[in-house]
């Protein structure tokens, strides 16, 4: 055994993944702070242990071909940075531990701390890097911790357990606080860690507190088995399990449950060349009962569970080192082995699972009889006292018949009571026989069993078993002695029954042309092309003109479907499903191999377009019609007393005009008037909502208090509700402003302000490129960008130089465009007041004419969104879109309640996650998936 000397601090992390691992330290609080940047592995990051690992794995791929030894050690017998491996001779020791120091010499490893229970094998290294006295296996590093450790003494070469007294009061968090020191991983002390688990489940079930006082029957148990404890530091369990010159290596598993747990223990019993046996104890596992009642048998059932896993565990740690020649599993329940005797199928839930589980890693010839009293597991099921288990061989050498001959070991494979056969019984799973009458209906137009079939089940696999089943059934009671009693259906009975059943619908779908064929009249021209005839089942089927051909029969003559019936919907359905779900061609091409459909492609469409799994490859939402505009929007208002808002960036700046200034981001806010279309910008440091509630008073002193906000759900608006409880209100009652959010993941109702956003950032990108700006020199560009987008026309220009100047939002702000060439100076010519006044009111009132006549005509028509789909109904399953995942990630919801606007349409819906969240979405995000009929 070796350990790493700091070998985390070996390993050198990326120069460019460095920078993650900067840090402020100072040797004393009268230090200035300083910087560091750790350049290796450190500890404390979550990737840390991972680097380490991968790293000593990285060494064995590069450098092992010339160690193969150390290479197969590094990879199998490493733990973190502790070495711990073994070999079967002093001379491959040596060899091993010189070519282990080599393989880890080339990655700038070095191992410090040896210890072997072979002192000359580390008589050649230096005393400072070899460690003396017991190894503590315990990786805890917390000396407190390490009250109760299994340990190694490498002088004596066997586990032994440091036990120290701690007087604490009794209490349940006491116990478990005991409990969790006793570091036992390999299950020697099983029998006396149950004690205490099974105290904690009885503390647990009368409801006792963390640090109540129990019951004074709980406090004598758990006195006695505290003081008992110090008794367990006399053990010694011997390291090696193996012996000298092997003959042969068995396994010896052994279950038992009682009322209060369940338990395993497995057993090495190794044979010498000079047939001595030794039998030694490899671990064991102990669980109390489940709080829910079980019956005792189950509970076995369970140990048998519990064992086969153990068992996996043991074979897959020593697949490298040891083959078995053979493998035993005891158990001294009866019920439990004619479970296991049985197919699993044949009991009900519960124990069909766990006998499944138990046949998948083991064969029912290893299972065998013990009686009770030479079963090891019943020991840790029932637990033992430390005094008791200290000398008792049953429990560390196993019964007395394993270290004998076979001659000696229990025969008999257990012969079941009148009343254990009542108990395996009672787990029959229950069989309900299904007896129907098959017989030819005249009446067509009455139900029949055939369409009952049809309209229960939803897969054609289902149908076809179903059917197959029940023609089984009557052969069976028709012949018995000629009975089939195959487990399973065989291809011949399934195609008999799809046939039976393609035959019914034929007779019911395609009466009238079966009976034309049968009397020789003429047929109806679709049917006429494909020269139809009757097989020998009476099943109509396609003559066509390849007869002649090399294909298959049904290939050649494809059996007669209709166009809407069950029976082609499973069909299609069935070949869609089972092809990876091909598009319509492939699906129709596939189909015609075995049928002919009547207007296939429809059919085939139809099928598909219900398909849930393609449907979510490509998912449709739904698109209600565009509304009318709000009355804010066509009625006249001053500028900027109804306003939205929305943000944009981030943008990068420079905290100083000085070489070597700082980056740091800004951000663009955005108030556009919604009913001129006028913009106000202002520049931003931050998206809080402190951040947000100054940018308003910014704009209320500039531009005049406003009546309403608009804005969408940012989290800076209404991500943190409770925030913008205390501060939006407190803002705007200090404003009389009311606020209105747009519904979560709806950026379309923000339209108006959301093109302006873009276009501002467009003359923004066009003018500074890759240029990096102050705070100040962003803040006057975004208010040349303001003005340039207060200069646009609302519509159209017109080429006539007789015409007015366009209409623009500036004309609402200073009766001019913004970016205007200055009139001339008339400060000197003298004007009347009164009528200056009214000039100034007249281009006013023309301005908002204009806007009526001109402006208000082009939103008339809408653009877009002009047919409405299917609409949502109140309980439907939609698909809820999500721009940052991929379509086949897409949440499912349900409708709890629908928004309808003034027009009456719903263009907002409340769902109702699969984590029972209620969230608000638009219809447009939402796609009704294609289940309801």
């Amino acid at each position: 055994m070796a350990d790493v000397r700091q070998m985390y601090r070996q390993i050198l992390i990326a120069p460019n993944h460095r920078d993650y691992q900067r840090i402020f330290w100072r040797a004393s609080p009268h230090e200035p702070l300083k910087e560091y940047r750790l350049n290796t592995v450190t500890y404390g990051v979550a990737s840390s242990p991972f680097l380490a690992c991968r790293s000593l794995q990285r060494l064995a791929e590069d450098e092992g071909e010339s160690y193969p030894i150390a290479k197969r050690i590094l990879l199998s017998d490493v733990y973190v940075d502790d070495v711990v491996t073994g070999c079967a001779s002093l001379e491959d020791a040596q060899q091993a531990k010189s070519q282990i120091i080599a393989l880890f010499n080339r990655g700038c490893f070095q191992l410090r701390k040896w210890v072997s229970n072979k002192s000359e094998l580390l008589s050649d290294l230096p005393a400072e890097v070899c460690l003396t006295g017991t190894v503590s296996l315990d990786e805890s590093d917390s000396k407190t911790l390490k009250v109760l450790g299994l340990k190694w003494d490498p002088t004596s070469d066997s586990f032994l357990f440091e036990i120290k007294a701690i007087d604490r009061i009794c209490t349940k968090r006491s116990i478990l606080s005991e409990l969790a020191r006793i570091f036992d991983p390999l299950g020697f002390l099983s029998p006396v860690t149950i004690h205490a688990k099974s105290l904690i489940q009885k503390l647990w079930i009368l409801g006792i507190g963390w640090d109540q006082t129990p019951p004074d029957e709980v406090i004598r148990a758990w006195n006695t088995y505290q003081t008992q404890l110090l008794q367990l530091s006399q053990l010694r369990i011997p390291r090696k399990i193996t012996c000298e010159n092997v003959r042969s290596y068995e396994l010896h598993g052994f279950a038992d449950s009682s009322e209060t747990a369940y338990g395993a223990v497995i057993f090495l019993r190794v044979t010498d060349a000079k047939g001595q046996v030794r039998v030694f104890l490899v671990c064991s596992k102990a669980r109390v009962v489940p709080l829910k009642r079980i019956s005792l048998p189950r509970l076995e059932l369970c140990a048998a569970v519990l064992l086969s896993d153990l068992y996996l565990f043991v074979r897959d740690s020593y697949l490298s080192r040891i083959s078995f020649d053979a493998t035993y599993f005891w158990s001294d329940s009866t019920v439990v082995l004619s479970w296991l005797r049985s197919p699993a199928t044949r009991w009900a839930t519960f124990v069909a699972n766990r006998v499944s589980h138990i046949q998948s890693i083991t064969t029912i010839e290893c299972w065998h009889h013990i009686l009770s009293g030479d079963n090891p597991a019943d020991i840790c099921s029932r637990g033992q006292f430390p005094n008791e288990i200290l000398h008792n061989s049953l429990w560390w050498t196993g019964p007395q018949w394993l270290s004998q001959d076979r001659d000696s070991w229990p025969s008999s494979l257990g012969t079941t009571s009148p009343d254990e056969g009542v108990i395996v019984n009672m787990e029959a799973r229950k069989l309900v026989a299904l007896v129907t009458e098959l017989h030819n209906s005249e009446r067509i137009d009455e139900p029949t069993v055939f369409d009952d079939l049809i309209s229960r089940h939803s897969t054609l696999p289902k149908l076809i078993n179903v059917l197959s089943y029940i023609n089984r059934f009557i052969n069976n009671s028709h012949s018995p002695l000629h009975a089939n009693r195959n487990k399973f259906l065989n291809n011949v009975e399934r195609h008999t029954a799809l046939m039976q059943i393609v035959k019914y619908v034929q007779n019911h779908e395609f009466k009238t042309e079966i009976l034309n064929i049968k009397s020789n009249k003429p047929l109806l021209k679709p049917f006429r092309k494909l020269n139809p005839f009757l097989d020998e089942q009476g099943v109509l089927r396609v003559g066509g003109r390849i007869s002649r051909s090399g294909l298959e029969y049904e290939k050649k003559h494809p059996a007669f479907l209709p166009t809407n019936h069950q029976l082609t919907f499973l069909i299609i359905e069935f070949i869609h499903r089972n092809y990876c779900h091909p598009g319509i061609n492939t699906t129709h091409f596939l189909l015609l191999q075995q049928f002919w459909i009547i207007s296939a492609k429809r059919a085939i469409r139809n099928c598909l377009s219900k398909c849930v799994h393609c449907y979510r490859t490509n998912p449709k939402p739904v698109q209600p019609p565009m509304s009318d505009l709000p009355s804010f929007r066509v009625n006249q208002v001053k500028a900027f007393s109804i306003v939205g808002v929305d943000f944009g960036g981030p943008f990068r700046i420079k905290l100083g005009p000085h070489r070597g200034a700082k980056i740091d981001k800004a951000y663009l806010c955005l108030f556009i008037c919604l009913a001129t279309k006028a913009v106000h910008l202002e520049v931003v440091s931050t998206l809080s909502t402190n951040g947000f509630i100054a940018t308003l008073r910014r704009f209320v002193a500039r531009r005049g208090r406003c009546n309403v906000i608009h804005a969408d759900c940012g989290t800076n608006f209404i991500g943190a509700r409770n925030q913008l409880s205390s501060l939006m209100e407190q803002a705007s009652n200090a404003e009389k402003i009311e606020f209105k959010f747009n519904p979560p993941s709806a950026p379309h109702f923000g339209g108006v302000w959301e093109i302006q956003i873009k276009a501002a950032k467009s003359h923004l990108y066009r003018v500074i490129g890759d240029q990096v700006l102050t705070f100040e020199e962003l803040t006057t560009l975004f208010t040349q960008i303001e003005a340039v987008l207060n200069s646009r026309p609302l519509c159209s220009i017109s080429s006539d130089p007789n015409d007015l100047s366009a209409l623009t939002p500036g004309h609402f702000l200073t009766l001019e465009p913004l970016t205007a060439v200055p009139d001339q100076d008339l400060t000197n010519v003298n004007i009347n007041r009164l009528n200056r006044w009214q000039l100034l009111q007249s281009f006013h009132q023309n301005f908002w004419s204009r806007w009526k006549h001109e402006y208000l005509n082009s939103l008339t028509q809408r653009a877009k969104w002009t047919k409405d789909s299917k609409p949502l109904n109140i309980g439907s399953m939609v698909i809820i879109k999500d721009e940052n995942r991929s379509p086949l990630h897409w949440p499912l919801g349900r409708v709890t309640n629908l928004i309808s606007g003034a027009d009456g349409v719903a263009r907002i819906a409340i769902l109702k996650t699969a984590t029972s969240q209620q969230i608000q979405r638009p219809l447009v995000k939402l796609c009704p998936l294609p289940i309801e009929q």
